[in-house]
């Protein structure tokens, strides 16, 4: 996939446009290749909510078959190792200036769950302000969220299609942008 102004294309592969908002943050395909997943801004203003785009990449033609509401500014998402779950930080307000009404002093964490060929909404959790980016564990049994000013790395643990915050932060030097997990190793192996 590649960002067009018009919507998100795919040309490489199939010449097809696919609808999708034009501003992403972040493309993914699903472990099993069967879909597509857009996280993009609308009019990219900080106040409207924006959307997961779900695209049926098995469809002779792929094309987009879902939009999931996620908050305003998904800033990241990221799916679980086995694909089952989706996890979106969204700004919500918070990356906007402190004296615009809409500005709010927490961001938002989004868990979704795959329904056969979509997403569902499963949780919404206030989370520390200006998160750049979420990661799972390579096991999937826990989450990483940054936090820009904080300097943090916050940890959550995975039951089911829900997260509950750990309340254990590791502090970083510097403000965390990027990160990504590797696969778990396999037993008796070391990296």
């Amino acid at each position: 996939f590649f960002q067009a102004e018009d919507g998100i294309r795919d040309k490489l592969v199939t010449g097809v446009q696919t609808c999708a908002l034009p501003i992403s943050y972040r493309c993914l395909i699903t472990p099993d290749g069967q879909l597509g997943l857009v996280a993009g801004l609308g009019f990219g203003n900080g106040v409207d909510i924006d959307e997961l785009s779900v695209i049926d990449l098995r469809a002779r033609e792929p094309r987009t078959i879902d939009h999931v509401p996620l908050g305003t500014v998904p800033e990241s998402i990221e799916l679980s190792p086995d694909g089952r779950l989706l996890a979106a930080v969204v700004m919500d307000g918070c990356s906007l200036a402190p004296e615009d009404p809409l500005h709010r002093d927490k961001a938002g964490l989004v868990i979704l769950e795959r329904k056969g060929r979509t997403f569902v909404r499963r949780q919404r959790l206030d989370i520390a302000p200006i998160p750049e980016n979420a990661v799972f564990t390579g096991d999937g049994r826990h989450l990483v969220v940054q936090s820009h000013p904080e300097r943090s790395l916050a940890i959550y643990s995975v039951h089911g299609s829900r997260v509950r915050d750990t309340r254990l932060r590791i502090a970083v030097p510097g403000m965390p942008s990027s990160m990504c997990a590797g696969p778990r190793p396999e037993p008796g192996r070391r990296r």
